[in-house]
């Protein structure tokens, strides 16, 4: 949720930091506590999501009544940990027992994003200020995603990204503003060559909002791109065959997913149902495990970089 009100992480007070970080981490290394996509304190199941053992409660208002902290820094910093986590379960015991494997570089964020915070300190802006450095070093830069949309679509993110760096500066800005950035990068999405400029370009339209009025979706639209960014990540490690069909595949899906039905997607991309049946099969299956073990270590330290920005956006405030 939004938070009008200044916060105070921890109420300023660094024993009940100390007290929190040190139970998380325990809770982490036992391995009683795992990434998932939405808080989840549901102990008698087996269901403890790293952010809501934090406060052991899956109410987001409880992050800030309890330790002071926007309940989105916690989730985002859980899709961050996600992101570089496998995580299974073995559904065959009561309670359910989950298995985590990340490693060092990963895992150790589990506990380092507490940690980098300053008691007192007012983060209710940090969960912006990442999502702006995240866009400035992925989506508008010159390498990586960026090559994916051409220079008009690399100057749209980048119109979104000065105009949230303004509003996060305290600058004004008003509607009329935000709409023309958002329908500029919308305008781009069409024109990007791929589905991976066509999700870069969506996710910018998506946050060009006004930081207060988007602190509520955040998270959410985050986590769809981050599925899409994951996938991006492995392209020099996929074959010709498993590109052509990732991108038919993930191309049908932005189609399908827009509201229109499987006719329209097969008909912007003609291979989209075959490549869904590759991917159900045994081969396919091994096809896209190989794929992501050669690119574990990739990976590993592309979501690693987007750690450090959350650390020195913690770190900052």
């Amino acid at each position: 949720m939004s938070h009008p009100t200044p916060l105070s992480a921890f109420a300023g007070d660094d024993s009940l930091k100390q007290a929190v970080l040190e139970k998380a981490v325990a809770r982490w290394n036992a391995r009683e506590v795992f990434p998932l996509p939405k808080l989840t304190w549901q102990p008698e199941k087996g269901l403890r999501s790293l952010a809501a053992s934090l406060v052991e409660s899956e109410e987001a208002d409880a992050f800030s009544s309890k330790l002071g902290l926007p309940c989105s820094l916690a989730l985002l910093c859980e899709s961050l940990l996600g992101a570089g986590c496998i995580v299974t379960f073995d559904r065959s015991v009561t309670p359910t027992k989950p298995s985590v494997t990340a490693p060092l570089q990963i895992a150790s964020f589990a506990g380092e994003w507490l940690a980098a915070i300053r008691p007192g300190a007012d983060l209710s802006q940090v969960p912006q200020r990442f999502v702006l450095a995240f866009l400035n070093k992925v989506i508008a830069a010159e390498q990586g995603m960026g090559t994916h949309m051409g220079e008009p679509g690399r100057q749209a993110v980048q119109a979104v990204a000065t105009l949230l760096s303004k509003s996060l500066a305290q600058q004004s800005s008003d509607a009329k503003q935000w709409s023309t950035a958002r329908k500029a990068a919308l305008l781009q999405v069409d024109e990007a060559p791929d589905v991976w400029g066509q999700t870069a370009l969506t996710f910018a339209a998506d946050i060009a909002w006004p930081p207060e009025d988007m602190a509520d979706e955040l998270v959410g639209l985050f986590r769809a791109f981050s599925f899409i960014w994951l996938e991006y990540l492995q392209l020099p490690f996929m074959s010709e065959e498993l590109l052509e069909d990732t991108e038919a595949m993930l191309g049908g899906l932005r189609v399908v997913s827009d509201g229109s039905d499987v006719e329209a997607a097969r008909a912007k991309h003609p291979n989209f149902e075959r490549a869904i049946q590759a991917f159900q099969s045994e081969a396919g299956q091994a096809a896209m495990k190989a794929c992501r073990d050669t690119a574990d270590l990739a990976v590993s330290a592309a979501v690693r970089e987007a750690m450090e920005l959350m650390l020195a956006c913690i770190r900052s405030a």
